[in-house]
């Protein structure tokens, strides 16, 4: 069932004159906000940083995650690919969301990850900056949940903001 799970797990190139690729995790990460579903992407003992915070194994994950998606509202996630090697991926990302007193915020960062044989994920490492914006600020407008397929990317969005480096 594992290896179910991380099918969904795809590259997919966007329009050629951008010479990007998106990320597409098919609902299974990000912007699905199931903390058990999103967890069976990640081996038993899988390791974390996000921010100043170490996580340890999947049920580490599922309490990780609701704490976050408690505090951050109506979030919603652009991942771009970055690199490729083997068995890790580096992977760009802004995500919006805001906290319960209204403020809006734009979260840009980067993740490293490394797989199992399996293709389960064994290590997360994510550097991430928080930035407050106002709310006509936003380019993010789908309904909550996936991204749509023909959304922008963060390349196309212009998300690169000057101090920024992707």
């Amino acid at each position: 069932m594992l290896q179910m799970v991380c099918l969904h797990l795809k590259v997919k190139e966007t329009p050629a004159s951008s010479r990007s690729r998106k990320l597409d995790h098919e609902g299974v990460v990000g912007n699905s906000r199931n903390p058990e579903q999103v967890a069976l992407a990640y081996t038993v003992d899988s390791r974390w940083r996000n921010k100043a915070e170490f996580v340890n194994g999947r049920e580490a994950i599922v309490a990780f995650l609701k704490r976050k998606w408690s505090r951050e509202l109506d979030n919603r996630l652009i991942k771009e690919l970055w690199a490729l090697d083997g068995n890790r991926i580096s992977v760009r990302f802004a995500h919006e969301w805001h906290d319960d007193a209204g403020q809006w915020y734009r979260s840009y960062g980067n993740e490293n990850w490394e797989y199992n044989e399996q293709g389960i994920m064994l290590h997360r490492h994510a550097s991430i900056n928080d930035l407050p914006i106002k709310e006509e600020e936003r380019p993010y407008h789908w309904p909550l949940g996936r991204c749509p397929d023909d959304y922008p990317g963060l390349s196309k969005l212009g998300l690169q903001r000057p101090g920024y480096f992707f």
